[in-house]
């Protein structure tokens, strides 16, 4: 007698059985995020919301004959891709002891595509102020794009079109309201840097 190769309704059920255990213990996992690839996530979010501004201001530059001192951030989202601007909620001061920010229409929170809100600072940090290479606009982004998450990281962006933070600003800094000198601390935990 000759027997035919194959596998019996047995064999498949145990098979299909140890795969349901291993399924069982193995695919929960993959779909939990841990705290350090949530990080890693804001840190992330951070460094395209840093491109976004310096790719918006180069498209302003290209769109005016010369950027002027009085420009404020205000003229830079204009060229910025956004959900839509939001004058009524808040979103998370920077640091540990700064308050939340209330978004306003002469301050709005720009509502991003990737869940964060940027935060446009049109009043408080006026505009550049001069032409140096040491003028700046202020933008802060808050990764979760509300109230009791993470803490937003300040971006500044100078004339120049660079971007820095609270904690790494150049020597000399300052905007329309004046002088502003390094914060250490100030940079929230989950931002390791553009």
């Amino acid at each position: 007698m000759t027997r035919i190769a194959g596998f019996s309704l047995v064999e498949l059920l145990i098979c299909l059985s140890i795969m349901g255990i291993l399924a069982v213990f193995t695919i929960p996992p993959l779909f939990q995020t841990p705290a350090s690839n949530v990080a890693n996530k804001q840190n992330a979010l951070a460094r395209d919301v840093g491109f976004m501004i310096i790719t918006a201001y180069e498209r302003y530059k290209v769109s005016v004959s010369s950027v002027q001192g009085s420009t404020t951030p205000g003229a830079i989202t204009n060229f910025m891709n956004y959900v839509s601007a939001d004058t009524t909620s808040q979103i998370d001061g920077m640091g540990t002891s700064e308050a939340n920010h209330q978004c306003s229409s002469a301050e709005p929170c720009l509502k991003l595509h990737n869940g964060g809100s940027l935060f446009v600072n049109n009043v408080t940090d006026g505009n550049f102020g001069g032409t140096s290479t040491t003028n700046m606009v202020f933008f802060q982004f808050d990764p979760d794009g509300g109230v009791g998450g993470s803490r937003s990281l300040k971006i500044a962006l100078y004339y120049d079109g660079y971007i820095e933070t609270r904690d790494t600003l150049r020597s000399g800094s300052q905007t329309s309201h004046g002088a502003y000198g390094l914060t250490s601390g100030a940079d929230p935990s989950w931002f390791t840097g553009f």
